[in-house]
């Protein structure tokens, strides 16, 4: 399956393929379970629309998290 740089962080590429878009979606819809929950005090288009930001917010998260994986492993120098 073909793959497309996104981009390089020291090296390292972050590459996308067809199937990438499949981790999108849970991540939005764990945003919206949780808003749905908690955030009992909105309505519920609110709640969604909320929901959805705690959704993008986390995957931002995630994409960092992976970032410092690269960044921990060039420091450490390993083979």
């Amino acid at each position: 399956m073909a793959s497309r740089i996104l981009f390089t962080v020291m090296g390292v590429p972050f590459t996308a393929n067809a199937e990438s878009w499949q981790f999108v979606p849970p991540k939005l819809f764990i945003g919206v379970v949780v808003a749905l929950i908690v955030l009992i005090e909105l309505s519920f288009v609110e709640r969604v629309v909320v929901g959805l930001m705690f959704g993008f917010v986390l995957l931002i998260v995630l994409l960092l998290h992976i970032v410092g994986h690269v960044v921990a492993s060039k420091l450490v120098s390993p083979r």
